[in-house]
């Protein structure tokens, strides 16, 4: 708890594509893509999913900004919840694979079988 990445203090968080990202998204708080003027394709992993809003200019972010952090379209809270959920336990699962790849010794994966 307290300091900089303590980010439960914060109401938003803004970046072009990085890990911040995704920690501010699993934590519950606005998390935005900003690429100034970006019109390809979008590189951040979780706007190009629908999970956060990509913002493209200065006044979007602005427009964003002015607005309550709680008052997220409804699609990028389901999209969040999911996230969440699909996360929930991977600790666990991570830990069960390592266990089991390391009573392997032949290096076979059966999970990826």
């Amino acid at each position: 708890q307290g300091g900089p990445l303590d980010l439960h203090q914060y109401h938003s968080a803004i970046g072009m594509f990085s890990t911040l990202l995704f920690l501010s998204l699993i934590v519950g708080i606005r998390t935005l893509s900003f690429q100034p003027a970006a019109t390809d394709v979008d590189k951040c992993f979780l706007s190009s999913h629908g999970l956060i809003r990509r913002l493209g200019s200065t006044d979007a972010l602005a427009a964003v900004l002015s607005t309550p952090p709680n008052a997220e379209a409804a699609e990028f809270i389901q999209a969040r919840k999911q996230l969440r959920s699909s996360i929930r336990g991977s600790h666990e699962r991570l830990h069960e694979f390592i266990e089991h790849f390391g009573q392997n010794p032949r290096g076979i994966n059966p999970w990826l079988s």
